[in-house]
């Protein structure tokens, strides 16, 4: 999967302020590394952002949506399968 904080350090700057002003506003916690590595997580983040109705949430949101074509996919069940397989015969 790689270091996705390295390949996305924007993406994970704006996660990183996303999780400091939603927990003040709604008290909910995210995981801002999850957010660069998984862009089916960074959609729901998203998606839980924007239910808060907060402007600043919304102005980060707005960069995150920018940046979310850079977040990787999760790999499929059979992929991860695959990679083990392949590291179990190394």
């Amino acid at each position: 999967m790689g270091n996705g904080f390295i390949a996305n350090a924007d993406a994970f700057s704006v996660a990183t302020q996303i999780y400091v002003r939603m927990r003040r506003v709604t008290g909910r916690v995210i995981d801002a590394m999850y957010v660069v590595q998984n862009k089916d997580y960074a959609k729901y983040v998203i998606a839980l952002a924007l239910e808060s109705e907060d402007d600043e949430l919304k102005r980060s949101v707005e960069r995150l949506k920018s940046l979310v074509d850079t977040i990787p996919e999760e790999p499929s069940q059979k992929e991860k399968i695959a990679v083990v397989k392949v590291d179990e015969e190394s």
